[in-house]
């Protein structure tokens, strides 16, 4: 029937269950609105609307006549190769997705998208204070993401990208004379999961924050 040239944002608003699924879910929307002019109330509606003809046309085999855009000289994919770029998007998403989302005991996984956007650092909470307007990123040891502009004075800061890609890299701590191996390499950005936590003090707990070396308990 037609061809549509779009930007980039505005292909996404099309698939906005994509958008979502990829966690672009709110940049998709301030688009639409700022496009269309429309009110969060208009675009629940076309969702809504729009979900049922999907689940209607999706049950219909389709043929599609690419003649106009191979008359042009645009090469059209075969089903294989369509199938396999597919396949190499969704394995990149997923790795998209690990490099910010991270799970912590006791809260369960948490996608911090939105702070990666606003580049959050990361702190070790000292007192109440520290954890006004913040994210915990451990049930023990005192992890917190915090915008830059409302952490204290002096405090020691990892970019939050940083603590994900640490947290996301574990090795399980057996024993006091592993620990101490294991701090022997300061180099290497990870998390140590310890079996007892009072191996642990505060002076080694911040020592090693600031080589983006992390604690938690197992």
């Amino acid at each position: 029937m037609r061809i549509m040239c779009l930007c980039k944002m505005c292909h996404l608003s099309v698939h906005i269950g994509v958008a979502t699924e990829i966690g672009l879910r709110e940049d998709a929307e301030k688009h639409i609105f700022a496009t269309t002019g429309w009110t969060k109330k208009d675009l629940v509606k076309h969702l809504e609307d729009g979900s049922g003809r999907w689940q209607t046309i999706s049950k219909m085999p389709w043929t599609q006549d690419v003649s106009i855009v191979q008359g042009i000289g645009i090469t059209i994919y075969d089903s294989d190769t369509v199938k396999n770029n597919i396949a190499a998007k969704k394995d990149t998403l997923t790795q998209a997705a690990g490099k910010r989302q991270i799970y912590i005991e006791g809260l369960g996984w948490l996608d911090l998208s939105n702070e990666l956007r606003k580049k959050d650092v990361v702190i070790l909470a000292q007192s109440d204070e520290d954890t006004l307007d913040s994210i915990p990123l451990s049930s023990y040891f005192g992890y917190i993401s915090k915008h830059p502009s409302l952490i204290r004075e002096n405090a020691i800061q990892i970019p939050l990208s940083t603590f994900i890609n640490a947290h996301n890299n574990p090795t399980i701590i057996y024993d006091k004379k592993q620990l101490d191996d294991e701090l022997k390499n300061l180099a290497t950005p990870r998390r140590l999961i310890v079996k007892e936590s009072w191996w642990v003090g505060d002076e080694m707990i911040a020592n090693c924050f600031q080589n983006a070396i992390l604690f938690s308990s197992e």
